[in-house]
């Protein structure tokens, strides 16, 4: 069903003009079969949550909590609207990242053994927690660098408010701008060899000196995505504890390129032979 929107998504934002959600084509019909899915899955967490609110203090918790300043909670369709766009956005992205993670990893197999090398230092074997992640900076890095080299988000776009110039270019209020951080995260002038991969690039000094939006693969403003410190600290805790448990290594003859569907994907399978550690 998450495939079934995605598609439908990006096949919209490629043509001209909309058509009609309510023309019976065989792609809407896809679409609202995607989405009865999903919303009957999302309702019953929902019911579930209710049923037994009390026991749990996660996001759903919190926005079945939540009260306006007239301190009445939210209708279910506004429940619904907030959990559908909370799944939806976090269903692919953070996978997504580490798979290209490890397929760079396994490209870079000194880069690799340096991560295997920390976690197995820091951790001595235990499961990593969230206090373990300052003393794991290695392996944020390298998240970092894949995040630079394959976003999963790898275009986002901003309306103007106003009539505006950008470097000489009028841009007329209502117009859509497009911005690629696949596109910003590969300028030399900030990123010398932007295809290598370099997890060098991401230490405290180097961060520091790097312009403001050179690097933004969670957008950037007031809209910038609302999971960027959950996503890092998801990733950073998956990779560390996945490269304390297994090693993998790309199967040979594989040539793994982009899809750019509604998130960048990896085209097809990245086939890996895993071994236990």
């Amino acid at each position: 069903a998450m495939m079934d929107m995605f598609e439908y998504v990006s096949h919209a934002l490629s043509l001209p003009f909309s058509l009609p959600y309510s023309w019976p084509l065989p792609r809407n019909r896809r679409m609202r079969a995607a989405v009865k899915v999903l919303r009957t899955v999302i309702q019953s967490f929902i019911d579930e949550r209710r049923a037994r609110a009390e026991e749990h203090q996660d996001a759903l918790s919190l926005l079945l909590q939540a009260r306006d300043e007239d301190g009445h909670p939210m209708s279910d369709e506004q429940l619904m609207s907030e959990c559908l766009n909370l799944f939806g956005a976090g269903y692919e992205t953070t996978a997504t990242a580490l798979s290209w993670t490890w397929y760079l990893l396994c490209k870079h197999p000194e880069i690799y053994q340096k991560v295997q090398r920390e976690v197995d230092t820091v951790l001595q074997g235990r499961t990593p927690t969230v206090a373990d992640l300052e003393r794991l900076p290695y392996c944020l890095q390298v998240f970092k660098e894949a995040l630079r080299i394959y976003p999963p988000v790898y275009a986002t776009c901003r309306r103007a408010l106003d009539d505006i110039e950008i470097d000489g270019y009028r841009v007329p209020k209502g117009w859509t701008v497009f911005l690629a951080p696949y596109t910003l995260h590969r300028r030399e002038e900030y990123f010398p060899e932007p295809e290598k991969f370099d997890p060098e690039r991401f230490t405290p000094a180097q961060e520091k000196i790097l312009p403001r939006y050179a690097y933004m693969p969670f957008g950037a403003g007031p809209r910038i995505c609302i999971g960027l410190h959950f996503t890092m600290m998801e990733g950073h805790l998956l990779l560390a504890t996945i490269a304390q448990r297994a090693s993998f290594s790309l199967l040979p003859s594989q040539e793994i390129k982009p899809d750019l569907l509604h998130f960048l994907r990896p085209r097809g399978m990245v086939q890996v032979t895993v071994t236990k550690r």
